[in-house]
């Protein structure tokens, strides 16, 4: 970076002369490019500018109307800065010259001590030339990071995390909504970075100016730098560094520095688009997206709820007059590890893995189709710590004050219509505010688009949290939701969307007690004492008295419906029970080893 005004004048070389600033102060970090010694009127024309020039006045007009016409030469010339030396021609500053300047808002400095002109070019070239030289490392340096980013196919949040290192701001990437894609905020709070985000942006969009390229614009209210993200012919969002949030990054008046930035931002664009076109997929960017925000959630990586609202806003989830809650979805069938179609730079947290007959993205995008499709905003996400499958999900409803427990009930029954319509494509969702009357079944765009669930495949399993108004409470709802799916047996689903039951925090109260029997070895040596005998005799006998035994603690006081649940006749499934109780040797009627049992069942579903 070229050195400024401000830092030549405090140069030793230069201090010796004691300089006085008498104009254009608040322009002392223009860049010098190169220093003049000018003893005579005249050199305007031959100057390129962003000099610094000395002079002694010798050769200056006397007539002040020819000496003003000079200065303004010297200004239309674009010189960072006038340099005079008091001594041989003025004794003090030309007033004229000082009024000129001022006015032009040149800086205009005098030295009141006598300096050798020749020592401060030989010392302002050698730190010019150094800082030169420096630029084309950094140039170089920026090159081989994103030729290999780009070789890598590194995820593009890991490419705006180096972008706003090298730019020392934070750097975003948006898409063409003005919703953003991910960022990097450096040292400052995500929320307020964030705040406001698409309205800010799209004013940017309407005022920004041209800048050194045609993929570039400045926006001058915020010191906005804006690239476009785009390759043969698609264009896809932006890249916005905002500037003007780091107090280390100089200012629009400096063009070299303003240069560099616009290059590494450029660059960082052209990284990003190949990696997009690699990816060869339309939501690539959506879901890394959703998988920060969720992060963001998950982790609590925010300082207020005002902050995590700010943030949400920014990736179109709105949090004005709305009702949330958390939802998980099991899809059964998926392979853990086995990613089919996977390419190189391969998002991490993207939802990966495939279902027999169903990949799990394919759930996700029905799920987000029918959401919309209501009125609903949804961010959805698949955590690594999971132990198989399982979507999170966060949902963002509309409601009309005031709220009552009717109007939860009544949330509470849309997500149950929402988690059958993915199921079902049969299934219709009501588009109004869905809390006045209740979701309803017979009106609204049917939701019959993608593709249809095969009926030889498990449908989803699908849990949620809580119905709350304050958004402080959806973290507490999505882990409610994670708690209660990782009860329900891998299985457990049904065959399609008919008798989709949207399961919740209090069927669920005693799995939560019990903890991850995978981190417990006393909760594994229950399960094994309490199951084992029955475990082994379906392991020999290619039998069913597991499914038997969870159906019948499922329902305990209606053998008919237990039955009916593994698909049994009456007389056969007590043929099981009798097997049960004799292996196991207790009485199923007692309500002791029936709570025994429901334990012990829900803890091996987790293991």
């Amino acid at each position: 970076m070229l050195p400024t005004v401000a830092e030549v004048i405090r140069l030793p070389v230069f201090a010796e002369g004691r300089p006085e600033v008498l104009a254009g102060a608040d322009k002392l970090d223009s860049s010098v490019r190169w220093v003049h010694i000018a003893p005579v009127a005249g050199v305007g024309r031959l100057l390129a500018g962003e000099e610094l020039l000395l002079s002694t006045g010798i050769g200056w007009p006397a007539e002040e109307g020819q000496l003003l016409a000079y200065i303004s030469e010297l200004n239309d010339a674009r010189i960072s800065a006038l340099v005079l030396e008091l001594g041989q021609r003025y004794t003090e500053a030309p007033e004229a010259v000082v009024r000129a300047c001022a006015r032009l808002g040149l800086p205009f400095i005098v030295l009141h001590r006598e300096v050798r002109f020749v020592a401060v070019t030989e010392v302002v070239h050698a730190l010019i030339i150094s800082s030169q030289m420096a630029e084309l490392r950094e140039r170089n340096e920026m090159h081989e990071l994103f030729t290999d980013l780009t070789r890598r196919g590194a995820s593009p949040d890991y490419v705006v995390s180096q972008a706003a290192r090298l730019l020392k701001a934070p750097v975003v990437l948006e898409d063409l909504n003005h919703h953003v894609v991910t960022w990097e905020a450096l040292t400052w709070e995500p929320g307020e970075l964030l705040a406001g985000w698409e309205k800010r942006s799209r004013s940017a969009a309407q005022q920004a100016t041209p800048g050194a390229s045609a993929g570039t614009h400045w926006w001058p209210a915020e010191n906005w730098l804006i690239t476009r993200v785009e390759a043969r012919g698609q264009y896809w969002g932006n890249l916005v560094a905002l500037l003007d949030a780091a107090p280390t990054t100089v200012t629009r008046a400096s063009s070299a520095r303003t240069s560099l930035a616009e290059t590494v931002l450029e660059r960082v664009a052209v990284t990003v688009s190949l990696g997009r076109i690699a990816e060869r997929g339309a939501d690539d960017w959506l879901r890394l997206s959703q998988t920060r925000m969720m992060a963001t959630v998950l982790e609590g990586r925010y300082t207020t709820t005002a902050a995590l609202e700010a943030i949400l806003e920014a990736r179109g989830f709105r949090v004005r007059d709305r009702l949330f809650a958390g939802l998980a979805i099991h899809v059964p069938g998926h392979v853990p590890g086995h990613v089919p179609g996977h390419v190189p730079g391969h998002v991490p947290g993207h939802v990966p893995g495939h279902v027999a007959g169903q990949p799990v993205p394919e759930i996700v995008e029905r799920l987000r189709e029918r959401a919309h499709a209501a009125g609903y905003d949804l961010i959805s996400s698949t955590p690594r710590e999971r132990p198989y499958p399982t979507v999170l999900a966060m949902l963002s409803l509309p409601h009309l004050a005031p709220l009552s427990p009717a109007r939860l009930a009544d949330a509470d029954a849309a997500i149950d219509l929402l988690c059958g319509a993915v199921v079902n494509s049969g299934l219709v969702l009501n588009t109004g505010p869905v809390l006045n009357s209740g979701p309803v079944l017979n009106s609204g765009p049917v939701l019959n688009s993608g593709p249809v669930l095969n009926s030889a495949t498990p449908a989803p399993v699908f849990a949620a949290g809580p119905v709350v108004a304050d958004l402080a409470d959806l973290p507490r709802s999505l882990a409610d939701a994670a708690d209660v799916i990782a009860t329900i047996p891998r299985e457990q689903s049904t065959p399609d969307g008919s008798g989709t039951r949207v399961h919740r925090p209090p069927a669920a109260a005693l799995a939560v007690l019990i903890g991850d029997p995978s981190l417990d070895p006393s909760v594994q040596r229950f399960v094994e004492s309490t199951l084992g005998r029955i475990l082994k005799y379906d392991a020999d006998n290619d039998g069913d008295l597991l499914n038997v035994l969870r159906a019948y603690v499922a329902n305990p006081t209606n053998r008919t419906n237990a039955a009916k649940a593994c698909h049994l006749s009456r007389s056969v499934f007590y043929q099981r029970l009798e097997v049960i109780e004799e292996l196991l040797g207790i009485d199923l009627a007692d309500g002791r080893s029936i709570a025994t049992l429901h334990a012990a069942i829900l803890a091996h579903a987790r293991i």
